[in-house]
């Protein structure tokens, strides 16, 4: 691989992007009307606000802006009633200005701001914030900051769209108030003014309902939660999530934030489907009363859906409204009504008898007709409903009910056609793009980007650009469209950090979408705003993604190494699917007389046609045939020829035999045909090799894909590539880098490794590197360096110099010492004390904490190999106890991973020390060890190895997979014990796993199980 040239990089968050950069006024969202002057007005940092003759709503919001700025920025600004001596003035507008309208300007002799609405002058103040400077902005305190300079300007603004939004997803993880109110923050700041709170749904109930207690202490927790840490990615907690919930007060506290920052909070309780933690809390509701609901602990559709036949069900859906209604003043609550499949009513007696009773076409109907009475009931209590579009796209919707429910419908997939569905029905639309506006979703297709939803298209520059309301629609439809809103759900995302990072800065590029006109719109223009707003993000303390605030020239995505007529490089091009079907196959062509041509002849096997097989080694006869090189077109740069290495002088065909998914794909073996192109739909980082999606630019939305059994394992074509993972090709080289690359790598690999490594002087230690070796290596680097400048061109002289430093940096390193005995810690802070133990209670290696309980944690080395690659396979025996580590289970257990077991045989255990967190990874068999938490549903207290993850083979830190080394005295001697049943130790922890010294009252685990003390 090729590495990416994104060696200078230029944030350039002053320099001029043109003519005018000196008038460069930064505000996002864009105003509707901007004149910029020339000066600035210096207001000293005491300054004054006049609000004379306003009434005490808008005095109201003049000093909410007053107590933020004399908060944590330390300004001592104070409202007056004089004119004289003022250095803002708030007025009335004479004229006509929109709801959330104001009209700003700002002269070197002072500021006029003028609306006739609470909501204009808090955006008229919105504005003015923004022009200071990004500490006062933040509410950071800077004690050189002694007048806030401010540019001449003239605005009159108001918004495009009355709703301007953001949903969050609290049910699948739950984020505390305080992340809510910064989320608050952050879109006041933008202005948007409508936050969509998804406070309920299968994986969790999130709203304390005081009728219903039980939906929160029973429907408020699961046994286990899908996380994904921002930079080591996706892994399984393996102890209970929750109970997470919000109190009645912690809800009115949040209500009154975001009201005072002219947010209104919309409240949705998913119904009646994506309710299972409701029905695992009160299983009457159900449509099987009698049979097991337990709350998911992933995304996805479940059949367990309310009984909307039993008049006790809804009639608990109606309490639980009225209780949300009272907490949430906002005039619209929703009720979901997305993704509820009718399986569950088909086959229970109450929903047949209604349907049969009422002469229903479809038991989709049931839906209609219970949302249509959730809306009347919602609507006898002041409020209006939103409902997501399936209300209306589902197929045998009853349009009719619907559409007399007059509800608000959430467009999001197919966003467009629902929405001007919705118009010509007279129906009020919001719009949330499933894709761009869904800011969940993975935001880049580089192979660094963090794990998550979607193939990386949903970038920035996708999210500015989408239109909600696009210049084809009438007039008539036109009024339907209310607003729009960005979507956040939370199946992989469970942190702060990671939630900021995937929203931010698209939430922005939304907020713009929601206040500016398109024809005002300019991305470039945005993303230099967003550049310099970074400063305010950073005091803020908000995690954002900075990959497309960042200019180059390079592209980011990392390409195969191009093959020429004299030059090769080959890849053998591995599927990516999921399934055990096609797993470990590769793309081969067929070759006369393979045995494939005859096993799927019916499937249209046949000689020189790209077909999948179980991937050739070296040697076998098929092992060309599934070897690939990438020329590029002479004349048109990102456009391949895929030239197999059994036939160098052609390549493959530029279009299939047909457009579809019987379509097969045959060679072409005396010509060249420069047409396919590369991640177009989907690209990433595998281990050590990348995958790509294949396609011709003859085949426009085709990729090549690796078809199942039904197509016989052909290479065909889809136009998913994501789906089952079909149509992603892991790229393996199988020539290693050579040359001067590698030696640029080698360098580089150097120069990290000295920097991270620590040092002895004499006597060896473990974990430390000698300080001659560092310095050899050292000087060896720059020996190498010295040699490239002066052009020196013996690559092979040049690596084994710097390969020789390496290696004898290596071979000073402090390894464990054979008869030599250790305690072995975790060195994750959320495991801190923990140490390997045998208890020699069972067959399992488990773990103390330190330290109080040190039974059966001191270990010693009985032998020891080093490894090629610089870590260390040794049999490690337990002092205490005389059992050796054995093995890890064949099988997965639960969600974690490979239990290790002790036993008198014996087994290589390596350890693999990280310079750069001066820590090991210790593994077994190829996986690696992890502590099971106490309280996993399974195996608590357990090492595990290895992870239970598609793609993703090992345990994370955060799971604790990181340890260190204490060298103890060797005053124990190995004393061989029969395993025995000694009874259960009486470690106490708390329901998220951590020990607890002296427990208080309360509920804890004790003994692997759940205890009350009193």
């Amino acid at each position: 691989m090729k590495r990416i040239l994104l060696l200078f990089f230029a944030l350039m968050l002053l320099c001029p992007f043109g003519a005018g950069a000196e008038n460069f006024v930064n505000l996002t969202p864009k105003p509707k009307q901007m004149t910029v002057g020339t000066g600035t007005l210096s207001v000293p940092t005491n300054f004054r606000i006049c609000v004379a003759g306003l009434p005490d709503s808008i005095k109201a919001e003049a000093t909410n802006f007053v107590e933020f700025l004399n908060g944590k920025s330390g300004l001592k600004v104070k409202t007056t009633t004089k004119t004289s001596g003022a250095q803002i003035v708030l007025s009335r507008y004479a004229g006509t200005l929109d709801p959330e309208g104001y009209k700003l300007d700002i002269t070197t002799s002072g500021v006029k701001l003028q609306s006739n609405t609470t909501a204009g002058f808090f955006y008229g103040l919105t504005t003015l914030k923004k022009l200071m400077p990004a500490s006062v902005r933040a509410g950071v305190a800077d004690a050189n900051l002694t007048a806030l300079p401010l540019p001449v300007v003239s605005i009159t603004d108001s918004p495009r769209f009355g709703y301007r939004g953001f949903m969050l997803d609290v049910s699948r993880h739950f984020f505390d108030v305080d992340e809510i109110k910064k989320i608050l923050n952050v879109m006041a700041d933008y202005k948007l003014n409508r936050f969509h709170w998804h406070i309920t749904d299968d994986q969790g109930w999130r709203l304390e309902i005081k009728k219903y207690p039980k939906l929160t202490t029973i429907g408020a927790t699961r046994e286990n939660s899908y996380l994904t840490d921002l930079k080591h990615g996706p892994y399984w907690t393996n102890k209970q999530d929750g109970p997470f919930f919000y109190t009645q007060e912690q809800v009115r506290e949040v209500v009154a934030y975001a009201k005072a920052r002219h947010i209104e909070i919309l409240p949705e309780v998913d119904m009646p489907g994506h309710i299972v933690s409701a029905l695992a809390a009160y299983p009457e509701f159900s449509c099987w009363p009698d049979g097991e609901h337990k709350i998911p602990l992933q995304g996805g559709v479940y059949t367990d859906i309310l009984n909307v036949a039993n008049p006790k069900a809804v009639q608990f859906a109606k309490d639980v409204m009225k209780e949300v209604m009272e907490l949430f003043p906002f005039e619209m609550v929703s009720i979901g009504g997305d993704e509820c499949p009718t399986n569950a009513w088909e086959q229970n007696v109450e929903c047949q008898a209604l349907y049969q009773r009422e002469g229903l076409k479809s038991y989709r109907w049931l839906q209609s007709r219970f949302i249509k009475e959730m809306a009347d009931f919602i609507k006898q209590h002041g409020h209006k409903t939103a409902v997501w579009n399936e209300a209306i796209t589902a197929k045998d919707s009853e349009l009719d009910s619907i559409k007399a429910a007059d509800v608000t419908v959430m467009c999001w997939h197919p966003a467009a056609a629902s929405a001007i569905q919705a118009a010509n029905m007279r129906l009020n639309n919001i719009v949330t793009f499933y894709g761009p506006y869904y800011i969940n979703r993975k935001q880049s297709k580089a192979p660094d980007e963090p794990s998550a939803a979607g193939d990386g298209s949903d970038n920035l520059a996708a999210t500015y650009n989408a239109e909600a309301a696009p210049n084809s629609l009438t007039t008539a439809q036109r009024k339907y469209y209310t607003g729009i809103q960005g979507s956040f759900w939370t199946e992989h995302v469970g942190t702060n950090d990671y939630l900021e990072y995937l929203a931010l800065p698209r939430l922005l590029a939304i907020a713009e979408a929601g206040w500016t006109e398109p024809s005002a719109k300019n991305y470039n223009n945005f993303v230099r705003r967003i550049q310099a707003d970074t400063t305010y993000l950073n005091l803020a303390g908000f995690t954002y993604c900075r990959r497309d605030l960042t200019t180059s020239s390079a592209t980011d995505m990392v390409l195969p190494r191009v093959s020429n007529d004299t030059v090769r490089h080959y890849y053998q091009l591995q599927t990516r699917a999921t399934d055990a079907s096609r797993k470990g196959r590769s793309i081969e062509l067929l070759r006369a007389g393979s045995s494939l041509i005859s096993t799927y002849a019916a499937k249209g096997a046949q000689a020189n046609r790209l077909w999948t097989a179980p991937t050739a080694a070296k040697g076998d006869a098929n092992y060309d045939y599934q070897l690939w090189a990438f020329e590029q077109s002479p004349t048109a740069p990102g456009k391949y020829a895929l030239v197999c290495k059994a036939f160098p002088k052609g390549s493959l065909k530029q279009t299939p035999t047909q457009q579809s998914n019987a379509g097969r794909w045959d060679y072409d073996t005396n010509a060249k045909h420069y047409c396919f192109e590369l991640g177009k739909a989907g690209y990433g980082k595998d281990g050590n090799s990348y995958y790509y999606t294949i396609s011709s630019d003859k085949v426009g939305g085709w990729y090549l894909n690796a078809s199942m059994l039904g197509q016989g394992f052909a290479v065909n074509l889809w136009t998913d590539a994501a789906s089952g993972n079909g149509g992603l090709w892991k790229f393996v080289a199988v020539d290693a880098v050579q040359g001067m690359e590698a030696l640029t790598d080698a360098l580089s690999d150097a120069s990290s490794l000295l920097n991270k490594v620590q040092t002895y002087a004499a006597k060896k230690e473990t974990g430390k590197f000698s300080a001659a070796a560092k310095a050899a290596l050292a000087a060896g680097i720059a020996e190498v360096e010295s040699e490239l400048a002066r052009g020196n061109t013996d690559v092979t002289a040049l690596s084994k110099r710097l390969s020789d430093a390496v290696n004898a940096l290596w071979a000073s390193f402090g390894y464990l010492e054979e008869g030599q005995q250790y305690r072995i810690h975790n060195n994750v802070e959320a495991f801190s004390g923990l140490a390997l133990a045998d208890l020699n209670t069972d067959a399992y290696l488990r773990y103390s904490f330190l330290p109080t309980d040190t039974v059966g944690t001191k270990w010693q080395i009985v032998s020891s190999t080093i490894n090629a690659d610089h870590s260390q396979t040794v049999r490690l025996q337990n002092v205490t106890t005389g059992r050796w580590l054995l093995s890890a289970s064949a099988t997965n257990l639960g969600k974690i991973g490979y239990a290790v077991r002790m036993a008198s045989g014996r087994a290589g255990v390596t350890f693999a020390f990280n310079p750069a967190t001066q820590d090991y990874q210790i593994s077994m068999s190829g996986h690696n060890f992890y502590p099971v938490p106490q309280a996993s549903t399974a195996l608590p207290g357990i090492i595990g190895a290895g992870s239970v993850l598609e793609n993703k083979p090992q345990p994370i830190r955060p799971q604790g997979a990181a340890w260190v080394i204490e060298q103890v005295d060797n005053n124990t001697t190995v004393i061989l014990t029969p395993s025995v049943a000694t009874p259960e130790r009486k470690t106490v922890y708390d329901l998220a796993g951590r020990r607890v010294q002296h427990p208080q009252k309360g509920l804890y685990i004790e003994g692997n199980k759940k205890t009350l003390h009193l």
